[in-house]
């Protein structure tokens, strides 16, 4: 249990950032989706979409403007993406 505290206290501060950005994005793409009057299942997908959509773009303006981008950063994105999309499909069917 210790090593995993340790692995998850020493994130470094851009792979946070890119966890958040993720978070936030998909958690009001699922609201609004579902307040326009999409199902629990679409919202959540089309919520993943949009995470992933502005992942991908994210990393290629790392690619163009610094010349690198990192598995690591595509990583965070893709957790983020499906944590929140999970979870909040799960909030959404109690």
């Amino acid at each position: 249990m210790k090593k995993i505290w340790n692995w998850i206290v020493n994130i470094p501060q851009d792979k946070l950032l890119h966890i958040m950005l993720i978070s936030v994005t998909v958690a009001v793409a699922v609201l609004l989706l579902k307040a326009f009057g999409c199902n629990n299942i679409a919202s959540c997908c089309y919520g993943w979409g949009v995470g992933f959509v502005l992942g991908i773009g994210k990393e290629i303006y790392d690619e163009i403007k610094k010349g690198s981008s990192e598995a690591a950063d595509w990583a965070a994105d893709i957790i983020a993406d499906t944590v929140v999309c999970i979870y909040s499909y799960i909030l959404l069917i109690l």
